[in-house]
C-alpha cells in the first residue's frame, strides 16, 4: 500500500517549519535592531579579596561610571590605590565587532585609561607602556578564553587571536545557530598599573609582574564560575 505516511511525519514537519521560522524571525531582529554590546557589573570585592591573599593591599578610590553604547559598552572603572605603590586600573569591556575589538575603542573618552607614548612590552606583545595623565602606566586586556587559560593581548590581532579560542558548548552553538546570540563575544578585562612618580623610567614593572597572575587567577575563577 502506498501514499500512507507515517504518523509522526506532519508533527515533525511543523516543528522543523517552527524552528525556520523561529529563527528566520531572530536574524531578521538582529539585523534590523541588534541589541548593544552588554557589560557585566565589575564588582571590586573579589579583586580586593585576591589582591589581599597575594600580599598586596589596595584601598577602593571612588569608581568611573559605566557607560552603554550602539558600538562599545564598558563596565564602571575601579580604582584600586596599591600600598606597594601606584594605582590599579580594571574595566570590562565589550564591543560590537571584531575589528572595533581595540583598545583604543574601549577606552575612547575615558582619559584616565588613555595610554598615550604607547611602546609594546612583554612576550607576544601582550602588553604596552605608555604614559596616562602624565604619569608612567602599564596596560594590557585578559581574555577569558572558554575552559583554557586567559589570554592577555594588546593589540587588535592580539585581542581577536585571544578571542578566537573561546569554545562554545552545545547549548551555545544551538542558540548561535538560532541567531538568539552572536558566534563571537569581544569583550575583556583592562587592567592598567599608573605610577606615583612621572619619571618616564618609573613604570612600576616589578608591582606589574606581581599583579597580573592574581588579578587572571581570579578573573579564570569568575569566568569558570558562570560555566
Amino acid at each position: 500500500m502506498s501514499g500512507a505516511g507515517r504518523p509522526g511525519q506532519p508533527l515533525l514537519r511543523r516543528w522543523l517549519l517552527l524552528l525556520c521560522a523561529v529563527a528566520a524571525l531572530a536574524a531578521a531582529r538582529a539585523l534590523l535592531l541588534p541589541p548593544w554590546p552588554r557589560v557585566e557589573p565589575l564588582v571590586a570585592r573579589p579583586y580586593q579579596e585576591a589582591l589581599r591573599r597575594a600580599g598586596l593591599a589596595s584601598q577602593l578610590l571612588p569608581a568611573l561610571p559605566a557607560r552603554s553604547g550602539y558600538d562599545s559598552s564598558h563596565s564602571s572603572v575601579l580604582r584600586l590605590s596599591l600600598a606597594a605603590g601606584g594605582q590599579l586600573r580594571l574595566m570590562r569591556g565589550r564591543v560590537r565587532d571584531r575589528q572595533s575589538f581595540q583598545v583604543a575603542v574601549l577606552t575612547r573618552g575615558i582619559p584616565a585609561l588613555n595610554l598615550s607614548a604607547r611602546r609594546l612590552e612583554g612576550p607576544g606583545a601582550a602588553a604596552a607602556r605608555g604614559r596616562i595623565q602624565g604619569r608612567p602606566a602599564l596596560q594590557t586586556c585578559l581574555v577569558a578564553a572558554g575552559r583554557g587559560p586567559l589570554r592577555a593581548a594588546i593589540t587588535r590581532a592580539g585581542l581577536q587571536a585571544a578571542v578566537d579560542q573561546l569554545a562554545a558548548g552545545r547549548r551555545d552553538r544551538l542558540q548561535v545557530w538560532l541567531g538568539l546570540r552572536p558566534a563571537r563575544h569581544y569583550s575583556c578585562l583592562l587592567v592598567t598599573l599608573v605610577g606615583r612618580g612621572r619619571d618616564r623610567h618609573s613604570a612600576p614593572v616589578a608591582l606589574w609582574q606581581r599583579l597580573l597572575p592574581v588579578l587572571a587567577a581570579e578573573l579564570q575563577r569568575q569566568s569558570g564560575a558562570r560555566r
